[in-house]
Protein backbone atom coordinates (compact mmCIF):
# COMPACT_ATOMS: atom_id res chain seq x y z
CA UNK A 1 0.00 0.00 0.00
CA UNK A 2 3.02 2.67 0.35
CA UNK A 3 3.36 2.83 -3.34
CA UNK A 4 0.06 3.23 -3.90
CA UNK A 5 -0.73 7.43 -5.06
CA UNK A 6 -4.04 9.24 -4.98
CA UNK A 7 -4.95 11.87 -6.31
CA UNK A 8 -6.34 14.86 -4.75
CA UNK A 9 -9.98 15.07 -5.64
CA UNK A 10 -11.29 17.66 -7.64
CA UNK A 11 -14.64 19.50 -9.03
CA UNK A 12 -15.03 21.22 -12.30
CA UNK A 13 -17.99 23.35 -13.17
CA UNK A 14 -18.83 21.28 -16.88
CA UNK A 15 -20.27 18.68 -18.63
CA UNK A 16 -18.71 15.90 -20.24
CA UNK A 17 -19.34 14.70 -23.82
CA UNK A 18 -18.63 14.21 -27.17
CA UNK A 19 -17.41 18.04 -28.42
CA UNK A 20 -16.45 20.64 -26.68
CA UNK A 21 -19.32 23.83 -26.79
CA UNK A 22 -22.20 24.56 -24.56
CA UNK A 23 -25.58 22.91 -24.04
CA UNK A 24 -28.55 23.23 -22.28
CA UNK A 25 -28.78 20.49 -18.54
CA UNK A 26 -32.16 19.74 -17.20
CA UNK A 27 -31.08 20.80 -13.62
CA UNK A 28 -33.09 18.59 -11.31
CA UNK A 29 -34.14 21.04 -8.31
CA UNK A 30 -34.79 18.77 -5.45
CA UNK A 31 -31.89 16.33 -6.83
CA UNK A 32 -28.99 17.88 -8.65
CA UNK A 33 -27.36 14.64 -8.59
CA UNK A 34 -30.14 12.93 -11.22
CA UNK A 35 -29.97 15.62 -13.64
CA UNK A 36 -29.24 15.36 -17.37
CA UNK A 37 -28.55 16.96 -20.40
CA UNK A 38 -31.14 14.80 -21.38
CA UNK A 39 -34.78 15.13 -21.21
CA UNK A 40 -36.00 12.63 -17.78
CA UNK A 41 -39.25 10.51 -19.29
CA UNK A 42 -42.08 10.26 -17.50
CA UNK A 43 -41.20 7.08 -16.21
CA UNK A 44 -38.58 8.83 -14.57
CA UNK A 45 -40.58 11.03 -13.18
CA UNK A 46 -43.04 8.29 -11.91
CA UNK A 47 -40.19 6.03 -10.22
CA UNK A 48 -38.22 8.97 -9.03
CA UNK A 49 -41.00 11.91 -8.11
CA UNK A 50 -38.59 13.99 -6.40
CA UNK A 51 -37.08 14.68 -10.43
CA UNK A 52 -40.31 16.13 -11.72
CA UNK A 53 -38.77 19.46 -10.89
CA UNK A 54 -36.39 21.00 -13.16
CA UNK A 55 -35.20 23.91 -15.16
CA UNK A 56 -33.50 24.16 -17.74
CA UNK A 57 -29.37 25.96 -17.51
CA UNK A 58 -26.65 26.51 -19.84
CA UNK A 59 -23.71 24.48 -18.93
CA UNK A 60 -20.06 24.13 -20.47
CA UNK A 61 -19.90 21.58 -22.43
CA UNK A 62 -15.88 19.68 -23.09
CA UNK A 63 -15.18 15.68 -23.97
CA UNK A 64 -13.23 13.59 -21.19
CA UNK A 65 -10.23 13.35 -22.99
CA UNK A 66 -9.95 17.60 -23.15
CA UNK A 67 -10.74 17.55 -19.43
CA UNK A 68 -8.36 15.24 -18.68
CA UNK A 69 -5.80 16.57 -20.70
CA UNK A 70 -6.44 20.25 -18.95
CA UNK A 71 -5.31 18.34 -15.47
CA UNK A 72 -1.97 19.54 -13.74
CA UNK A 73 -0.70 16.57 -13.41
CA UNK A 74 -1.10 13.64 -15.59
CA UNK A 75 -3.20 10.46 -14.93
CA UNK A 76 -1.24 7.82 -13.15
CA UNK A 77 -1.07 4.36 -14.51
CA UNK A 78 -3.53 1.54 -13.66
CA UNK A 79 -7.05 4.26 -13.58
CA UNK A 80 -10.22 3.27 -12.62
CA UNK A 81 -12.72 5.40 -14.42
CA UNK A 82 -16.53 5.28 -12.89
CA UNK A 83 -19.14 6.83 -14.98
CA UNK A 84 -22.81 8.16 -13.51
CA UNK A 85 -23.90 9.89 -16.58
CA UNK A 86 -27.74 9.74 -16.67
CA UNK A 87 -28.04 8.29 -20.17
CA UNK A 88 -25.12 10.44 -21.78
CA UNK A 89 -22.93 7.53 -21.60
CA UNK A 90 -22.47 6.95 -25.39
CA UNK A 91 -21.28 10.58 -25.87
CA UNK A 92 -18.75 10.58 -22.98
CA UNK A 93 -17.25 7.47 -24.52
CA UNK A 94 -17.45 8.81 -27.85
CA UNK A 95 -15.13 12.17 -26.53
CA UNK A 96 -13.37 9.87 -23.75
CA UNK A 97 -11.37 7.21 -26.19
CA UNK A 98 -7.75 7.84 -25.24
CA UNK A 99 -8.86 8.42 -21.78
CA UNK A 100 -10.87 5.29 -21.72
CA UNK A 101 -7.68 3.13 -23.68
CA UNK A 102 -5.70 4.08 -20.60
CA UNK A 103 -8.00 2.71 -17.76
CA UNK A 104 -7.69 -0.38 -16.01
CA UNK A 105 -11.14 -0.97 -15.16
CA UNK A 106 -14.21 1.37 -16.04
CA UNK A 107 -17.66 0.90 -13.68
CA UNK A 108 -20.68 2.22 -15.83
CA UNK A 109 -24.09 2.49 -14.07
CA UNK A 110 -26.74 1.66 -15.96
CA UNK A 111 -30.70 1.63 -15.75
CA UNK A 112 -32.44 -0.65 -17.80
CA UNK A 113 -35.57 1.61 -17.41
CA UNK A 114 -35.86 4.29 -20.11
CA UNK A 115 -35.28 7.21 -17.70
CA UNK A 116 -33.72 9.83 -20.18
CA UNK A 117 -34.67 10.91 -23.89
CA UNK A 118 -32.20 9.97 -26.54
Amino acid sequence: MDNLKYNKPSVFNLAIGEKDGTVKMFSHLEHDTSSSILKSTDLCGKIYPFTKKQTLIQVKLTTLDNAVGNLPNPLTPEILIKMDIQGYEGRVIEGGKETLSKAEACIIEIDLDSLYEG
